[in-house]
């Protein structure tokens, strides 16, 4: 994912990308068969959409519409993934422009997501997320506040929830979406993704690396695309 974003800037093929990873296979011990999947990899497309939003200087609007595509181009377009994906990927758009440090205004970020949001529920679920918001709730409890929700949506309203209440404390917000009951995995993904485009590879436990399944690809391949990222200084200007 990181690697055609970084060659191309905005001008990725979601088609070609979804055949790329439609022969990535699953982690050992993967529940594949239990778990929605894009190819051979376990997790929804929304989860792994995160590196659009690291596309320097790109509008969120088109930050937007290449998530919609590409996530169209892998599920048949489905429109709550899409939803789901675009959010996700205008959400880390948003951390990577800020700084480690600077407040998160829940509100503010509530209005400009649902703004790129095409489906009332989804909707919905962000403006739950903004009134649960640095409440710290029990991960399990916090998850069970959505269970009503679309599957898809799920995951990205415990992420956001759990994100906003742990921005800088990228061990707790990961552990916080492990524990949340229903898809775990893919919502410590989504709050990873959050955190790292946040607070940056500084921030990320050195462990965390050193046991990733082909750590140096994953690392080089993010290092291509963040080459081409604002630096801190940029952020701020």
């Amino acid at each position: 994912m990181a690697r055609p974003l970084a060659e191309h800037r905005r001008e990725v093929d979601g088609r070609r990308l979804a055949e790329q990873l439609a022969v990535v296979p699953a982690p050992a011990g993967a529940d594949v068969g239990r778990s929605p999947q894009v190819g051979g990899v376990p997790g929804s497309p929304a989860a792994w959409i995160a590196p659009v939003g690291l596309l320097p200087d790109a509008p969120l609007p088109v930050i937007e519409a290449m998530a919609r595509r590409i996530t169209a181009a892998v599920t048949d377009d489905d429109a709550m993934e899409a939803d789901v994906a675009a959010v996700q990927a205008v959400a880390v758009a948003i951390a990577t422009r800020g700084c480690a440090g600077d407040p998160l205004r829940p509100d503010d970020l509530g209005v400009i997501l649902a703004s790129h949001a095409r489906r009332p529920e989804t909707v919905h679920a962000l403006q739950s997320v903004v009134s649960l918001a640095g409440q710290r709730l029990d991960p399990d409890r916090l998850a069970q506040r959505f269970d009503r929700h679309h599957p898809a949506v799920r995951p990205l309203a415990v992420a956001l929830a759990i994100f906003l209440t742990h921005p800088d404390e990228p061990a707790a917000a990961v552990a916080a979406g492990l524990l949340a009951h229903g898809p775990g995995g893919v919502t410590a993904t989504m709050t990873a993704a959050m955190c790292g485009a946040r607070l940056g590879d500084r921030a990320t436990p050195v462990g965390w690396g050193s046991r990733l399944q082909s750590s140096l690809l994953v690392w080089t391949a993010a290092q291509e695309l963040a080459r081409s990222a604002p630096t801190p200084s940029e952020r701020r200007g």
